[in-house]
């Protein structure tokens, strides 16, 4: 594999024909990177993370959508970069677009974010070091959910590997 072909031309940008994307509904490649483009752009919207305590007779469950963080707005770019890519023929933006929404996804997946939540009609910010310190207490004090990010991660990981193996077909 020459690892050139994964470089971007940058200078592409300038010249994309913005009234013209490229459209190939034929191709099964082209649908799936756009179907995992579309779905990235959803999963951003969805709780990247969510911590759920149950006790005294409720449960309480506080969530942060992935476009709410850093990491989640970053993804978002990337996403675009790699929709820009599958629209305007520029696999290898496809490709670092999808590489680098991976690692938006994997810092969702492993990490944890403060939540807001309203319980008995009561806003309450429920921050990273108040969880923490209820862990300490009790382990089992809360459930997380990453459904979010974990869903974000792996259809970047699967653009990522088409588009790959699309720069790699390309002479």
């Amino acid at each position: 594999m020459d690892f050139k072909k994964l470089i971007p031309d940058f200078g592409a940008i300038g010249r994309t024909e913005w009234g013209k994307p490229y459209v190939d509904t034929k191709n099964n490649t082209w649908l799936i990177m756009t179907c995992a483009a579309a779905l990235m752009v959803i999963f951003v919207f969805i709780p990247w993370f969510s911590a759920t305590q149950s006790g005294w007779g409720m449960t309480v469950t506080a969530t942060r959508f992935g476009i709410t963080t850093w990491y989640g707005i970053l993804g978002l770019i990337f996403t675009l970069v790699a929709l820009y890519g599958i629209l305007y023929k520029q696999m290898q933006f496809v490709f670092w677009g999808a590489v680098l929404a991976v690692v938006m996804g994997l810092i969702g997946w492993l990490s944890m974010a403060d939540v807001n939540t309203t319980v008995l009609g009561v806003k309450r910010e429920l921050t990273v070091a108040e969880i923490k310190q209820d862990l300490q207490w009790d382990p089992n004090a809360y459930t997380f959910g990453h459904i979010g990010a974990i869903l974000f991660f792996f259809t970047s990981a699967a653009l990522a590997v088409f588009s790959f193996l699309q720069i790699n077909k390309e002479k």
